[in-house]
C-alpha cells in the first residue's frame, strides 16, 4: 500500500499514527525508536539501521530478513506486469520491485518480485564479493565486504493516475536510482542479478562496468551454477 493512501485510511479512522509491533514480510522498513524496559534493557538491540537512499528506497535489514524459501524460489512469482518490458501493454500497470546491495566496492541488482529478500540471498552476495576481492588481491577489502547495505526500489512510487507511471518513467526511475546509489558509494561496478533485471538495465545509462549473471535465487535452487555465475563475475576482475 502507498504511504499517502496509508494516511489517508489512518485518517479515516481517526488514527494518528500506526507502526507495526514486527517487520511484515515485504513491507516498507519502519524507523523505531528504542523503547527502554525496566533494568535497562533496550529493545532496539537487535535492530538494524535503516538505509537513506532517497524518498522511493525502503532498506532491507540483515536483523529482520526471512529465510530463503526453496519450494517456490526461483520459480516466478505472480506479478502484474510481464516479465519483459518488451511484453507490457501500454494499459498495464507497470510494477517493480527490485533491491540493489552495496558490497565489496559494487552495486548488486536483483529483481525482488512478490518475494521478500533472504537472509541466505544477502549472505550470498557477501560472498561473492569477499571472493572477488580476493580474486583482485585486495585481502584488506575481502576483509571488509561484510557490511551490505540493502535499498529497494519499488515502482510506481505514487498512485497518482495524472503523473507519469509509463514504461518509460520506470526506466528513468530505475537508472536514476543506481546512479545514485554507484554515486554515493563510489561503486566501480554494476552487478545484474538474474534475466528479470537485465532488460531494465541499460549498460550505457551508467559509466561503470555492468555484468548480467544468474540471480541469487537461482545460485541458491541449484548450487551448482554458482560456477556459472563466477565465470561472468570473474570479468569485472580483468578491467581493474
Amino acid at each position: 500500500m502507498h504511504e499517502l493512501q496509508r494516511q489517508a485510511y489512518l485518517h479515516a479512522l481517526g488514527i494518528d499514527s500506526y507502526i507495526s509491533r514486527g517487520q511484515l514480510p515485504g513491507a516498507a522498513v519502519t524507523r523505531r525508536i528504542a523503547v527502554v524496559r525496566r533494568g535497562g534493557q533496550s529493545s532496539a538491540a537487535s535492530l538494524a539501521p535503516v538505509v537513506d537512499a532517497g524518498p522511493e528506497a525502503t532498506a532491507a535489514p540483515r536483523a529482520v530478513l526471512p529465510d530463503f524459501d526453496f519450494e517456490t524460489s526461483p520459480a516466478p512469482a505472480r506479478r502484474d506486469v510481464a516479465a519483459s518490458p518488451a511484453a507490457a501493454g501500454a494499459s498495464r500497470a507497470i510494477r517493480l520491485r527490485f533491491v540493489t546491495i552495496v558490497c565489496g566496492g559494487y552495486l548488486w541488482l536483483e529483481d525482488l518480485a512478490d518475494r521478500a529478500l533472504a537472509s541466505q540471498q544477502l549472505g550470498l552476495v557477501h560472498g561473492m564479493a569477499q571472493a572477488l576481492a580476493v580474486a583482485a588481491g585486495d585481502v584488506a577489502e575481502s576483509a571488509v565486504a561484510g557490511r551490505p547495505e540493502a535499498a529497494q526500489f519499488d515502482w510506481p512510487m505514487h498512485n497518482n493516475r495524472q503523473l507519469d507511471n509509463s514504461e518509460q518513467a520506470a526506466r528513468a526511475g530505475l537508472s536514476a536510482f543506481i546512479g545514485r546509489r554507484v554515486d554515493q558509494h563510489a561503486c566501480r561496478g554494476l552487478i545484474v542479478l538474474g534475466a528479470a533485471c537485465e532488460p531494465w538495465v541499460v549498460p550505457s545509462d551508467h559509466s561503470v562496468p555492468v555484468v548480467v549473471t544468474l540471480s541469487t535465487a537461482e545460485m541458491l535452487a541449484d548450487p551448482e551454477r554458482k560456477a556459472d555465475a563466477w565465470r561472468d563475475l570473474v570479468t569485472l576482475v580483468a578491467r581493474h
